[in-house]
């Protein structure tokens, strides 16, 4: 089941620290899939990847509780992103990115996500950026606006916004179930 999650004071979920306690070792499939034969890290990042754990935020879905650990560094809903040189001052504009899988970095350490990948090719153009990496493992674009929505509520309006949505969408549709017509959602 993996190590649990300390509690905070209201019974909230405090962070699950996977460098304090390295998770047992994972049996994902895609560890010797061809796609991660050249990363001598896949065997540690699928055993995080099985550690995350995850908690309930309504009509957005499963959001990683707060976690530590070597591949995966989240709090607030928000997974951690590459920090260019001289990105920690006011000045420098802020993009939110949400969407789901793919943008949130599944198969990808937290400094390799396309996030942190946008800001690494800013950087190498001369632009600090702080990219903040609000995606969540198979959200939709309607729970990446609610996700947006939310965010917009606790914290300061950013320069930018990018959603990176569009398979979850066909795959909910290939998911209908059964008696509902065949007219899409």
């Amino acid at each position: 089941d993996g190590p649990p999650a300390e509690r905070d004071a209201n019974g909230r979920g405090g962070v699950i620290d996977l460098l304090a306690d390295p998770p047992p070792a994972s049996r994902d499939p895609r560890i010797s899939g061809e796609a991660m034969a050249a990363s001598p890290w896949a065997s540690d990042y699928f055993a995080e990847l099985d550690a995350l754990r995850y908690e309930y935020v309504p009509y957005i879905g499963a959001q990683e509780l707060p976690t530590r650990g070597r591949f995966f560094n989240t709090a607030d809903g928000v997974r951690r992103s590459y920090v260019p040189e001289g990105a920690d001052t006011a000045t420098v504009p802020e993009v939110w990115f949400f969407g789901g899988s793919a943008l949130w970095g599944e198969g990808q350490r937290d400094l390799h996500t396309i996030p942190s990948e946008v800001a690494r090719q800013a950087e190498r153009d001369g632009v600090a950026l702080r990219a903040v990496n609000f995606g969540g493992r198979g959200q939709t674009a309607f729970q990446a606006m609610l996700a947006f929505e939310r965010a917009l509520a606790h914290r300061p309006t950013p320069d930018l916004v990018v959603f990176y949505d569009g398979f979850n969408e066909l795959s909910t549709q290939l998911e209908t179930p059964e008696g509902l017509g065949p007219q899409p959602t």
